[in-house]
């Protein structure tokens, strides 16, 4: 009797152990699932703050129509249609406005065309290159990189944000080949032509060649935030096809 009596208590006081590690389980359990769920509410509370701190950074800086304006010296509107009809001789619209990739291509009722585009600087500025085409009947570019942010614009020269010694030499080089291949009128005519970018942030550079106004793709420039790298260097001649 008495061996069935301790059996039972031993019994008894197992299950009570077994409930109460059960339980103490569950509460652990419990406390961990409130401790994650804190933790995620956490997590997304920071991201959305630093999403509101991004966007608020992105509205704070000038973006490329801002700088668009800024360089031409007017407004630019967003289309042909919104030009009021005293303004249509000389007034341009953008034909291609693309803020994110900071690229702008503007027109006008004139012959030619212009093109923005806007690169990040490691400090609080921006590099801004404009260029300018105008035809009639053989086209005229002209190119001009500023540094600029909200309060200054500031002008700068080629060797300041190219390797323009080695992109010279590499110039010379590609135009010997090229009159070789070309037959062109006016061949000591020659100058740079930048390609600006709509994607990324490199840069291919061609050489316009004589009278004809052949293109031929020399290089690639990188960007590091403060200036441009060769990237890479074209070694064969191939006139680039204008569609």
């Amino acid at each position: 009797m008495k061996k069935y009596l301790f059996t039972s208590l031993l019994v008894f006081i197992l299950s009570c152990s077994t409930q109460k590690a059960e339980e103490n389980s569950i509460e652990n359990e419990r406390q961990n699932i409130n401790s994650s769920s804190d933790s995620l509410i956490d997590l997304n509370q920071n991201l959305i703050e630093e999403e509101v701190l991004q966007n608020e950074d992105i509205e704070d800086k000038w973006q490329i129509d801002d700088y668009a304006e800024l360089l031409l010296g007017e407004k630019i509107y967003n289309s042909w249609d919104e030009i009021p009809e005293n303004e249509t001789a000389g007034a341009s619209f953008y034909e291609i406005l693309d803020i994110k990739g900071g690229f702008a291509r503007i027109t006008g009722a004139y012959e030619g065309a212009g093109e923005f585009v806007m690169w990040r600087m490691e400090a609080d500025n921006d590099l801004v290159g404009k260029m300018s085409m105008g035809c009639g009947p053989a086209c005229d570019y002209s190119f001009q990189f500023y540094i600029c942010n909200k309060e200054t614009t500031q002008k700068i020269a080629l060797k300041d944000i190219m390797p323009l010694s080695e992109m010279d030499k590499h110039k010379t080089k590609m135009h010997e080949k090229a009159l070789k291949k070309f037959n062109l009128d006016y061949p000591e005519d020659i100058s740079y032509i930048f390609n600006f970018p709509r994607k990324g942030t490199s840069m291919e550079v061609d050489l316009q060649l004589g009278a004809d106004e052949v293109h031929v793709p020399i290089l690639r420039l990188s960007w590091d935030k403060n200036k441009f790298n060769i990237e890479q260097l074209y070694e064969e001649v191939n006139e680039k096809t204008f569609y």
